[in-house]
Order: C-alpha cells, then sequence, then structure tokens
C-alpha cells in the first residue's frame, strides 16, 4: 500500500488523499493530479509542488487557492454575528420576564432599552461585519 495525494493542478486545492495498492496508484486521479505522500487539504496546496498553507487568522477567512492568501468571508462573518446578537438579544430581561423588567427601575429599563438597540444597530457599524464593536450588557 502507498500513500498518495489527489490535486487540482490549475487552482493547487487538494481534493482528497488515501492509500491504495501500488498497482492501483495511476487510476486514483479521476481526471485529476496525483502524487506520492500524504498532504492534507487543510494544510497544504499545490504550486510547483506542495506548500504549507500560511496560518489562518483569526476570525471568518478562508483560503483563496488563486491567490494563496487568507481572505475575509462576509457571508459567514454576518451570520455568525447575527447569530451571536439574537442570542444576546434573546437573554434581554425583557424577553425572559416580564416581571423582572416591570421590576426595574425608569433607568435600568432605558440602559436595557440602549443596549438592546445597539445590538440591533450593530450591521450598521463602519466595519460590519469584520469588525464588531459589541455594546456592554447593563448589570
Amino acid at each position: 500500500m502507498i500513500d498518495y495525494t489527489v490535486y487540482d493542478e490549475n487552482t493547487g486545492r487538494i481534493i482528497r488523499t488515501g492509500y491504495c495498492p501500488e498497482d492501483q496508484y495511476e487510476i486514483q486521479a479521476q481526471g485529476y493530479s496525483v502524487a506520492l505522500g500524504s498532504y492534507t487539504c487543510d494544510k497544504y496546496y499545490w504550486e510547483g509542488g506542495f506548500n504549507e498553507i500560511p496560518e489562518k487568522p483569526e476570525g471568518e477567512y478562508v483560503f483563496n487557492y488563486a491567490s494563496k492568501q487568507w481572505e475575509f468571508d462576509s457571508v459567514a462573518a454576518d451570520s455568525k454575528a447575527k447569530q451571536k446578537r439574537d442570542q444576546l438579544l434573546a437573554d434581554g430581561p425583557d424577553r425572559i420576564s416580564p416581571m423582572w423588567w416591570s421590576s426595574m427601575t425608569e433607568q435600568e429599563q432605558q440602559a436595557w432599552t440602549f443596549y438592546r438597540q445597539a445590538l440591533l444597530d450593530i450591521t450598521e457599524q463602519q466595519d460590519y461585519p469584520e469588525f464588531i464593536v459589541w455594546p456592554t450588557k447593563p448589570v
């Protein structure tokens, strides 16, 4: 048995890795290029040889095999931010218990009202969704 890696020579994306008998090595590619050795798709790309993918930046980034760089994924970041926002909105006292809300002072209710509005407005921030300033939850 031998290790092999199937990759797309045009994009550099690794398709899969595996093991096979030596006499079946050449047929594993099925339209792609194949090389000896196991190079995992989340750590390597092909460009004249196998190269290590640079460390992923923190946040919602995807590796672009054409540019060989990490690029910000605004769709994933938007989705993740809205999920967090919706959870924070659901944790507010007016959503949890109307009795808790009615037991607050007017200032406390106003603080929660401003907090909720700030959560609703995160999508209006200048660098949204790459950089988000989350409002501070009232105490």
